[in-house]
């Protein structure tokens, strides 16, 4: 047994909250070309060599975590695949990260051009360290083009969360502490929270929903939104929010609450770019209370009023000051996972819990050039358990993609088609109408 690389306190973190879902984040990539299947391959290992994570498993059914480097001839990270069967079959396969390595990828080649599906543990990386790998497999199979013998340095980066949180002032820590204990207050205030009614009962393997916004109607919701004041992310926050309150009915008895993702990258790390492969993001929490507004218009400017101000605080950061990352990390990780269940529970029943969005980021038609750019490219959200609804948001090329991904009898695809469908309308500016 080999002990590759120590675990970070987000490591444990997500050991943590696996009873939410599957921990696990798909890229995919489709081309209107072909690619070299033996090059692909080849970049593949280099890129386990290069970023280490990604060529180990992770240990948790010990008291002290770790990941452990697997073998090049025990571990099967390459698939090439001929049929949309085998494709999908791929897509579906749970990815045991306690197993397996964290990295693996799918291509399947056809007549009118390539796709390629990455599937990266989440233990390993968050959706910003997916793109890191994504960038990185790129370069190398680029770079083999000219020089099959070509090898990339090993990376000796670091994957902790203190090359963010060193960024942060220690005079600001009072005031972040501070907003811990209003955002916990905000929890209990702003209860019962309202989801979006579902069922518990679930099937072994999740389905899969993507929606591709073309980039003519997200200008225009753009254009709308940044009329009043806010981002393309206050639109989506939004459009799920009022999602959720339409699609699941809602009387105005019970509280609004949104969680979303906070990239630390973008808002910590000067350059936006971490040291290696590894999670360093946090959570918000959206509260519109009983006052949602009448029209996504009036949402909107109520939605883009909280995230500002969090955008000046140290957004995401909050959990971290409060204790709750440092109480994991205190607790033997062969506890975890039961104490994140027990903790979940809980807060289900005690109608703390939201529905939620992730931020998957914008995807750089630079960073995916396999020699040629893809014509398509998207992250998708990890599946999350019933009776939590999850969508991913990524960006590429001026098109926006939501995914959700979810399990039979709780939701079906007609379902979760149709709360995408509501999320589309309810985008100021693509045509919205008003609550009644």
């Amino acid at each position: 047994m080999q002990i590759a690389l120590r675990t970070q306190i987000f490591d444990k973190t997500l050991i943590a909250i696996r009873c939410l879902g599957e921990m696990v984040i798909h890229v995919e990539l489709y081309f209107s070309e072909n690619l070299d299947p033996e090059r692909l391959a080849k970049a593949v290992e280099l890129l386990l060599k290069t970023e280490p994570v990604l060529g180990c498993r992770f240990i948790t059914d010990i008291r002290k975590a770790f990941w452990e480097k697997v073998a090049v001839e025990k571990r099967k990270t390459f698939f090439s695949v001929e049929t949309e069967d085998a494709y999908e079959a791929f897509r579906r396969a749970r990815h045991d990260i306690e197993t397996t390595v964290a990295f693996k990828v799918c291509h399947w080649s056809t007549t009118s051009g390539d796709r390629l599906l990455v599937k990266i543990a989440h233990e390993a990386a968050d959706a910003g360290g997916c793109k890191e790998a994504i960038r990185q497999l790129a370069n190398t199979y680029s770079q083999l083009k000219y020089d099959p013998g070509y090898q990339p340095s090993l990376n000796h980066g670091s994957r902790s969360a203190w090359q963010a949180l060193r960024h942060i002032p220690l005079y600001r820590y009072p005031t972040i502490f501070l907003n811990y204990f209003e955002q916990t207050y905000k929890h209990l205030r702003y209860r019962p929270a309202f989801m979006l009614p579902m069922a518990t009962e679930r099937s072994d393997r999740p389905f899969y929903v993507l929606r591709h916004l073309p980039r003519d109607r997200i200008k225009q919701a753009v254009k709308k939104a940044r009329s009043l004041g806010a981002t393309i992310n206050d639109m989506v926050l939004t459009a799920f929010t009022r999602a959720v309150m339409i699609e699941g009915k809602w009387d105005g008895a019970s509280n609004l609450k949104t969680a979303y993702t906070v990239d630390f990258r973008k808002h910590l790390i000067p350059g936006g770019k971490a040291e290696a492969i590894c999670n360093i993001s946090g959570f918000e929490y959206l509260n519109l209370g009983k006052a949602p507004g009448t029209t996504a218009e009036d949402t909107l400017v109520k939605v883009a009023l909280q995230t500002s101000a969090r955008k000046k605080n140290y957004p995401g950061v909050n959990d971290i000051a409060g204790g709750i990352v440092l109480g994991i990390s205190l607790i033997p990780a062969n506890a975890l996972e039961q104490l994140g269940m027990r903790f979940l529970n809980f807060i289900i029943r005690k109608k703390l819990m939201a529905d939620g969005i992730t931020n998957l980021g914008e995807v750089d038609k630079a960073d995916v050039t396999f020699d040629t750019a893809p014509a398509g490219a998207w992250l998708v959200a990890p599946p999350i358990y019933p009776p939590t609804l999850l969508v991913g948001v990524s960006g590429y090329d001026g098109n926006i993609t939501l995914s959700c991904a979810s399990y039979r009898p709780a939701m079906t695809p007609a379902d979760v088609e149709k709360f995408l469908d509501r999320m589309e309308t309810e985008m100021p500016g693509f045509d919205a109408h008003p609550l009644t």
